[in-house]
Order: structure tokens, then sequence, then C-alpha cells
């Protein structure tokens, strides 16, 4: 579910364009979803799903919009989070590094050859994120980004969603969704 960040389809609070595309809250086009397994267009659904911010009016795509290389939409340096009177700390990156994205190591070959080795890889800033089913974890629980209270206000959020049938199906029924959605928030 959260590992399938990445992509851009809509929720049903988000508006569709005469073409029948949908759009992110900041006017981003989501890709087609017919190419992608049910899976990966869960995940572009999810990626625009604003109710899984603390505030319910922000998602992934508000920082990570695709019309822009999966970064910012606009000039700000640093982009404010769901609490809107709070600014994060760094400029946000963009998504497509992802594929490219080494585990992290201590001691990290710089991949210029001229510099030392120094710690790098893996996933956010400091790579505290091992790997992309652990990473949306951060950002969701961050009082500075999507600022959810706990792991179990996310996965209230997505079993109050509208995609909620669909991630049943795709993931399982009942309990098991709680415990899929915990494992990937990095609880389970």
């Amino acid at each position: 579910m959260l590992a399938a960040c990445g992509g851009g389809s809509s929720s049903s609070s988000d508006a569709s364009s005469p073409s029948g595309s949908t759009s992110s809250p900041l006017g981003a086009s989501a890709p087609a979803a017919s190419t992608l397994s049910q899976k990966a267009q869960l995940g572009q659904t999810i990626f625009f799903d604003k109710t899984l911010s603390g505030n319910k009016n922000m998602s992934c795509a508000s920082c990570h919009d695709p019309a822009y290389a999966y970064g910012p939409p606009n000039s700000l340096s640093v982009q404010l989070g769901s609490d809107l009177s709070l600014a994060g700390v760094r400029a946000v990156p963009s998504l497509r590094y992802k594929a490219m994205t080494p585990p992290y190591a201590d001691d990290a070959a710089n991949p210029d050859g001229v510099t030392q080795n120094a710690p790098g890889g893996g996933f956010m800033l400091d790579g505290r994120a091992a790997t992309l089913a652990t990473q949306p974890a951060l950002p969701l629980l961050n009082p500075i980004e999507m600022n959810n209270s706990s792991p179990d206000a996310v996965v209230k959020a997505v079993q109050n969603g509208a995609y909620a049938a669909q991630f049943q199906q795709l993931y399982g029924q009942g309990h098991l969704v709680i415990q899929k959605s915990a494992e990937l928030m990095g609880r389970g």
C-alpha cells in the first residue's frame, strides 16, 4: 500500500480534467493507470490522497508533483507541511532518485571517485529508511510534513479511504488490512 507511493491518481476529492485524467491538488496530471498493475494503481490513488495527512490538506503529490519531476510545484526553498504554520527543514527532493539509491552504508563509496568515502545511501536525507517499503512512514508521521499523530491514525485513514475495498481486495480482509498497513508503516 504505502510502499506503492510514487505515482499519481486522484482520490474522489480531487478534480478531473475534461479529458478524464485526474489532477493533483496543485494541478499535476496523473499518468494513465491502465498500463499499471492493480497495486501500482492503488499506489497512485494513495499518492494523491489528502486524507492521509493530519489536517487532511496535503498528499504526497503536494510536495512531489509528477508535473515537476516529482519535486515541488513552486519556488519555495522548503515546503510547508500539513500544519501550515510549520515549514520543512530542507528542500524537497525529486522522487526520481529512488531507482538509483543504494542501500545505506556508513562507509559508502563516493561516486565521483575523488572525495573520501562517507555515510550515504538509503532513503530520506540521512538514509534512515532502508527500503521504499519503510520510507513512507517517515513523512506521514513527521509533524513538519504530513503531521499524523500516530501510525494508527494513518491506518484509520486508509480504512476510511475511498479505496479501502480495493486495498482489502489486494492485501486481505479484516485484520489483515490493519496488519499489512502496520507492516508498511514499520510497526509490524
